[in-house]
């Protein structure tokens, strides 16, 4: 898994799974920003995405085990506190959103509302 860190913000950052195109993702990113540093989670680096990131980390998104452990991972350090977990409309991204939200939940890991 690799990881790269930009530009710091002080409120508490939305994670992003999937990048996807960018005219389907960048007018929301750019609105985001403003009030979120925003990550993402993607299974390969963003072509597009990486001004409007403050970090981006590089994970298979079908592997929802390995997702859920990258998640973790970014949870125990400073960007801890996610605000939001979002990602395409794809049935299968919905479903693994699903999953790592309550792998996370069990664990006590995120108390975040309910997707």
């Amino acid at each position: 898994m690799r990881s790269t860190d930009s530009s710091a913000h002080a409120t508490r950052p939305v994670l992003l799974l999937d990048a996807c195109s960018r005219s389907y993702r960048e007018h929301p990113l750019q609105r985001i920003l403003v009030v979120h540093p925003v990550v993402l989670m993607d299974s390969e680096p963003s072509t597009w995405a990486t001004p409007y990131l403050r970090r981006e980390v590089t994970v298979d998104l079908a592997d929802t085990e390995a997702l859920a452990v990258a998640v973790k991972q970014l949870i125990s350090t400073p960007l801890a506190g996610a605000e939001v977990v979002l990602s395409s409309d794809e049935p299968e991204a919905v479903e693994g959103d699903y999953r790592v939200i309550r792998a996370l939940e069990r664990e006590g890991l995120y108390r975040g509302g309910r997707p």
